[in-house]
């Protein structure tokens, strides 16, 4: 099992209220909340040559972010919620990652290690087949699960539909070649930060 996008998320997206684009120099605020599209943006940027600095505010999220530099990164609830605002919306990391890498943004995945699985072989088993059964049941009742977070999260209909079709949560050859992407890139990063050329 996997969280990712083929394309846009909708819900990974930096924001902010200049309607610029993120430059050399630039600023921008990103909550402690997660280091996966913290880190895909790193690697957008540096793709792009951009030298902006990424400022880690823990324990702060959304709108207060923007309070703390021009730029921020917002991600679930905030990043859909964002849409319906006068906020603009410089880039989604889901349509940016494909545009660079041409695969999918995986942003999650579900893991189990070499020795679980050797000694518990039969359960992990089970559970797997059940989170599979628990994915083609999703997309059965897709229309009703639109509808209960349109109500609960009091979200336009639309973007909720679009955000469950775009969100995918399978694993397959794709989604492999994405997370391969994503570890080499990483490591890309992380070799040229230590190497001071960034």
């Amino acid at each position: 099992m996997s969280v990712h996008s083929i394309g846009r998320s909708l819900s990974s997206i930096v924001v902010s209220r200049t309607g610029k684009d993120i430059e050399n120099g630039d600023s921008v605020a990103v909550s402690g909340y997660t280091e996966t599209s913290v880190k895909m943006l790193q690697i957008i940027l540096a793709a792009w040559n951009i030298r902006a600095k990424l400022e880690i505010f823990p324990g702060m999220y959304g709108w207060d972010l923007l309070d703390k530099a021009p730029f921020a990164l917002l991600i679930g609830d905030e990043a859909l919620r964002a849409r319906m605002t006068d906020l603009d919306i410089t880039l989604d990391i889901g349509e940016a990652w494909c545009k660079i890498t041409s695969s999918p943004a995986v942003f999650a995945v579900s893991a189990v290690n070499k020795s679980t699985l050797i000694e518990n072989r039969g359960k992990v088993r089970k559970g797997s087949d059940l989170l599979k059964k628990a994915l083609r049941f999703r997309w059965k009742i897709i229309h009703e699960l639109v509808a209960e977070a349109s109500w609960k999260y009091s979200l336009p209909h639309d973007l909720l539909s679009e955000y469950f079709q775009r969100i995918r949560l399978d694993f397959n050859r794709s989604v492999k070649r994405g997370l391969r992407e994503f570890m080499k890139r990483t490591q890309w990063l992380n070799d040229i930060e230590a190497h001071g050329l960034q």
